[in-house]
């Protein structure tokens, strides 16, 4: 239904898209649209299979559940084993790692008996960190035991300087076992909250939320704010009892200076802890489960809820676990969406498949609405469209869209399978709108991830919308499932459905996993700890060469092995164009050796995406040859002058060596690249080879090169 609501007059300071200034943050920016529109080379024409692909898989330590970010240069990348990683983001080589602390056991979360099997085998680092680009310094929450391997457990705000992994004076800060500002009576324990949204980092503090571990109880949600010189500054509970923050890994929203919006789970199954009907400027403390809430700072850092909306049946939707806090919340970007009237949207979506189009300037309240029922800009899909447990995202072009993953069938809060809906934003009448547009017709199973969109600006038909893609399976876990893809897909609807440009595996995934976009890499982690990045157009990659060496004077036929190897119009031995090469396939090469110096070279193949890059897979060793001796025998006193012919010999006398067995010549004087004189050492009765080295690389055995002492 669509009710009109009017903005207070002192309406809330709200901002355009894009994080705080000098911020890396989770979905994109702080509103979490999900859109990087400065991707201009991930356009659906790049994005095809044969041009983009993996470039590289980097194999980590822990589980990954945190979207990868990128900053300054670095590839920040958090596991469940609570280790953190700098790597190179275009070749994944891990510039540095570093633990913090134990993670916990999953088989200490539990509920008598029964243990929570939601994240395993251990829980660490769950959220999405935040970078402050500024400092160069990434924020993270870590859990681990108090003590030794086992027993009671504690969460940690983290700070470490990107560049080095070194942490940041001041922190670690504990976060559990303080109690909530404006409820005194809970507080914070250790192993039974979960902080799982993605952090925020707003005005100098960064805020924490926590939900619970498969609801076992007692427990709330909560946010915590820590600031960037490691002082504890806040502590606030939504619920005197549940009423988590999870939002299925989505972060805290920011719109406006000293503002954040969340969204809470269930209350108790008797609707213990939601609010009742009441204005929507009246939030009460204490009371806010099931309900999108607006929280504003206070002049001594505290939070205090200034708005809410919940909805009018939320009792209802208690009792049978249908909460709106599993899905993350969406503010859209005013700039581009809105009226006069409406000009701050919120879209939330929920278990059951309901989407509400919310008003986040005056959020609605609960039951205010006509008949008592909800007073939101407009609400709809019951019955129609799936559950969802995810994040969504937006594209601003083209009109506007708003992209939601649904993973369980409509109205039936089961953990299975559903689609994945385009909703076309519009205006009806003066009144902000959403439609479907179009369904995916491949099922999304439960655990998919939260989409991204990447474009070029708001340039029409640039937009890309990416997805982890989980198959649906029994227990409805990513993790246990192997089949987890990537997709990408057109982000506007061709011919009225979904089209699918290219998708590529990444093994057991992480459900609810983000991907992250950046200079023309998608990076996405899985639950092996595997990072994966993929881009493109590709350029090559060389993985093998055989053999390895060859003579100095070429001719040594090689089998170059590798990766987008089609196209090549170049094959190099350090800097000398091979002598030929022919393209056998996209993975394999054969390329003849030219005439090179003796010594070690690496072998690039160059493709129109661009030159491979260099690595110790495809090093080659050009060897000097020896191919006669003169005369090949002489006393075991040695002193025998010898005239060695051969190859890739150093004219002079201390560029090229010569041993006879093991013993070292003497004398030796090189008058050409062929021939050299030597004196042989002294050695026992016996026949041995005699090898040349040049460049500390020695000739191969030969017939040719045998001496022998008498």
């Amino acid at each position: 239904m669509f009710w009109r609501v009017a903005l207070v007059a002192a309406a809330l300071a709200v901002s355009c898209v894009g994080s705080a200034s000098g911020e890396v943050t989770g979905a994109a920016d702080n509103l979490r649209t999900g859109w990087y529109p400065d991707e201009p080379s991930l356009s659906p024409a790049s994005v095809t299979e044969g041009t983009f692909g993996q470039a590289f898989k980097t194999p980590l330590q822990g589980a990954i559940m945190a979207q990868p970010l990128v900053a300054n240069g670095t590839l920040f990348v958090a596991t469940e084993d609570d280790m953190a990683y700098g790597l190179d983001p275009v070749t994944g080589a891990v510039r540095w790692s570093r633990k913090f602390g134990t993670p916990v056991n999953y088989t200490e979360i539990k509920n008598g008996t029964e243990v929570c099997p939601d994240i395993k085998p251990h829980i660490g680092i769950t959220s999405t960190p935040v970078i402050d680009t500024a400092s160069n310094v990434a924020y993270f929450v870590s859990n681990s035991y108090l003590k030794g391997e086992s027993g009671e457990s504690g969460w940690y705000m983290n700070a470490v300087h990107l560049a080095s992994g070194e942490p940041v004076s001041g922190f670690p800060v504990e976060l559990s076992g303080r109690k909530a500002d404006n409820i005194s009576s809970l507080t914070l324990v250790g192993n039974k909250q979960l902080q799982r949204p993605a952090l925020l980092l707003m005005e100098g503090v960064v805020y924490a939320a926590f939900g619970s571990h498969c609801d076992f109880t007692p427990y709330a949600g909560f946010i915590a704010g820590v600031s960037t010189g490691g002082a504890f500054k806040t502590m606030w509970a939504s619920s005197k009892t549940e009423g988590s923050i999870w939002q299925s890994g989505g972060g805290l929203i920011s719109d406006g200076p000293k503002q954040i919006l969340l969204t809470t789970a269930n209350g108790t199954p008797s609707g213990e802890g939601d609010p009742l009907k009441g204005a929507g400027n009246a939030p009460p403390e204490g009371s806010l489960a099931e309900s999108v809430v607006r929280l504003q700072v206070q002049p001594e850092g505290h939070l205090k809820a200034a708005e809410f909306f919940s909805p009018f049946n939320n009792k209802e939707l208690d009792k049978e676990d249908f909460d709106i806090g599993s899905a993350a919340p969406i503010a859209l970007p005013s700039q581009y969406f809105g009226t006069p009237a409406d000009p701050n949207l919120l879209v939330q979506a929920s278990k059951k498949g309901e989407v509400y189009l919310l008003n986040r300037s005056a959020l609605g309240g609960m039951g205010q609405g006509p008949e008592g029922k909800d007073k939101v800009i407009e609400e709809k899909g019951l019955g129609e469209y799936g559950g969802v447990w995810d994040g969504s995202a937006v594209w601003p072009g083209d009109g506007g869209y708003v992209y939601i993953p649904g993973v369980s069938k409509p109205a039936t809060g089961q953990m299975n399978f559903d689609f994945l809906r385009y909703f076309k934003y519009g205006v009806t009448g003066g009144i902000p709108n959403l439609s479907v547009a179009a369904t995916s017709s491949e099922q999304l199973g439960f655990g998919s991830g939260s989409p991204i969109v990447t474009s070029n600006g708001t340039t029409s038909g640039s937009a890309v919308l990416w997805i982890t893609h989980c198959p649906y399976t029994e227990p409805h876990h990513c993790e246990e499932a192997e089949g987890t893809e990537l997709w990408a897909y057109n982000a506007v609807p061709i011919e009225g459905k979904p089209k699918r440009l290219w998708k590529a595996p990444i093994g057991f995934g992480s459900k609810f996993s983000r991907p992250n976009a950046d200079n023309g890499h998608i990076y996405v982690g899985n639950h092996e700890g595997d990072l994966y990045a993929f881009s493109g157009p590709l350029a090559p990659v060389i993985e093998k060469v055989s053999p390895t060496k060859g003579v100095v004077g070429g001719g040594t036929k090689v089998t170059i092995t590798g990766r987008n190897l089609t196209g090549a119009t170049a094959v190099k031995f350090g800097s000398t164009a091979a002598a030929s090469f022919t393209v056998q396939s996209g993975t394999s090469i054969i390329a003849v050796s030219p005439a090179e110096p003796a010594g070690k070279v690496d072998v690039t193949v160059t493709t129109a995406r661009g030159t491979s890059a260099l690595s110790s897979k495809d090093r080659f060793t050009f060897t000097p040859t020896v191919t006669g001796l003169n005369p090949n025998a002489g006393s075991q006193a040695g002193g025998t002058k010898v005239t060695v012919t051969g190859t890739g010999f150093v004219p002079g006398g201390t560029a090229t060596a010569f041993k006879f067995g093991s013993a070292q010549a003497t004398s030796v004087n090189c008058t050409s690249t062929t021939t050299c004189t030597v004196v042989a050492p002294a050695h026992a009765v016996g026949t041995v080879d005699v090898k040349a080295s040049v460049n500390r690389v020695s000739s191969p055995k030969a017939a040719a090169d045998r001496f022998t002492y008498s």
